[in-house]
């Protein structure tokens, strides 16, 4: 993790077993993989945020079956009072 006073950087990776089961038993799989999944936040001057987070599933035993995903989140304050 790299953290500074406005910013934070954030990298990970695991190991991970998933068994999955349907209604049609010849397509249940067990699954062996890695997940790798990196984070970014960053605050900018009047409370103004951004969020970003990526995570790739890579399945060793199956290499159809890998996913990923992502998220990108940007956060504008409206109001300053509500009352």
């Amino acid at each position: 993790m790299i953290k500074g006073r406005e910013e934070e950087f954030d990298l990970g990776a695991q190991l991970a077993y998933m068994n999955q089961q349907f209604f049609d038993a010849s397509r249940n799989m067990s699954l062996l993989g890695s997940i790798f999944s990196e984070t970014y936040n960053r605050i900018f001057r009047r409370n103004i945020s951004f969020h970003e987070d990526l995570s790739v599933s890579i399945a060793v035993t199956n290499p159809n079956a890998s996913s990923s995903s992502a998220t990108v989140i940007l956060r504008l304050p409206i109001y300053r009072r509500l009352v």
